[in-house]
């Protein structure tokens, strides 16, 4: 057989292999690893913002004298704690009688009832300025059981009117719907610890979260159907809110909810939402204004007692649908919203925070409902 032959491979051939190997080898050498020495950890500091004072100039002057003297009568804490409380209850008392409506011509329309929540530390009297504020819708109810007794003793088995529930301090939401039924303007929800009805409307899938949620707007009917507590219906399905939180409870909630599966807007509806600076507590000891206390007293018994032929002389027109008492801006006032709508539609539209965004779009039931408390009572 032939021999075969062998292939001659030039050295210059063969450098160039070699060459090629050795850069192969280089290439895939492992490298030495150099350990990157790091600066401390500098935690994020949380951004301070400086919050307005409240003056006493941007409430009417009863209700601002109330607020101020019986703030300092508690050793000078923030009167902001007892306007939010006082503004709650004023817009429940109102409740769906009355409405405002921001334009001339379109029907919708804004019911007084207000979120609000106080933010403070611990030992920051907050059960007292929720108290304070809530004073005089709480006579009120107290006045409804006392009429509510008297008639039932009086009567000969004829049906006596269940007292009108103004307000409640805990309540399931089924409950809380049968008291409802028996008051067609609506009623407040009062917690000093907000967190534990924050922690409550969890329950059952959130079916008293959406209840809550429903009944925010203050404008709707509200049907319902229950086993063991037959059918219902709310005339106007009407809630407030007012309670108290510690800020770190807060940031937590927040954080929670900050997630868009888990925002449904909630917080957001506490358009009254105070947190002023910590003030310097000094002994005081007045003795409160007797008057005073009579003049607020007298603006709660007014509201709550509106006839139709006094919703009639106040409103610029009545509802002939619901018979709820309409109120409108007069130009001057008209001009002036216009300018503030806005305004405060381009500063939504310059927010990047969505969360934020949704906290604005509520300002304009905030304002709506302050501006139909306080031209009710001007």
């Amino acid at each position: 057989m032939p021999k075969k032959k062998k292939s001659k491979i030039s050295n210059d051939v063969k450098k160039s292999l070699n060459s090629n190997a050795e850069k192969k080898l280089k290439a895939n050498k492992p490298q030495e690893t150099k350990l990157i020495q790091f600066e401390s950890v500098i935690p994020f500091e949380e951004k301070e913002v400086k919050v307005n004072v409240l003056q006493k100039e941007m409430m009417p002057a009863t209700l601002s004298k109330y607020v101020f003297d019986t703030a300092y009568g508690a050793d000078c804490m923030p009167p902001d704690f007892i306007a939010t409380s006082l503004l709650v209850a004023l817009g429940t008392v109102i409740g769906a009688k009355l409405e405002m409506r921001p334009k001339q011509n379109a029907t919708f329309g804004v019911i007084p009832n207000i979120w609000g929540v106080i933010i403070a530390e611990p030992s920051q009297k907050k059960s007292f300025a929720i108290n304070a504020g809530m004073y005089f819708l709480k006579q009120i109810q107290e006045q409804e059981f006392e009429r509510y007794k008297k008639e039932l003793k009086d009567s000969d088995n004829e049906e006596v009117t269940p007292p009108r529930y103004l307000y409640l301090n805990d309540s399931t939401p089924e409950a809380l719907a049968e008291k409802q039924k028996n008051n067609p303007y609506g009623l407040a929800i009062v917690r000093d610890e907000l967190m534990g009805l924050l922690v409550s409307l969890e329950k059952n899938d959130g079916e008293g979260r959406a209840y809550f949620l429903e009944g925010w707007n203050g404008n709707s009917s509200y049907t319902f159907s229950r086993i063991g507590r037959g059918d219902g219906y709310i005339k106007n399905h009407c809630l407030s809110v007012v309670g108290a939180i510690q800020p770190e409870k807060l940031n937590t909630y927040m954080r929670e909810k900050a997630t868009a599966s888990k925002n449904d807007g909630f917080l957001q509806r506490f358009q009254v939402m105070v947190y002023p600076e910590p003030s310097i507590g000094k002994f005081t000891d007045i003795a409160p204004d007797i008057e005073n206390r009579n003049a607020v007293k007298n603006i709660f018994e007014r509201l709550y007692f509106l006839s139709d032929e006094d919703i009639s002389e106040i409103a610029t027109e009545v509802d002939p649908e619901t018979k709820r008492g309409i109120l409108r801006f007069d130009i001057e006032a008209q001009e002036k919203y216009i300018a503030w709508f806005n305004a405060m539609s381009e500063k939504k539209s310059n927010e990047q925070n969505s969360l934020l965004v949704e906290h604005l779009g509520k300002y304009e039931k905030l304002l709506l409902a302050i501006v139909l408390i306080f031209i009710w009572l001007g």
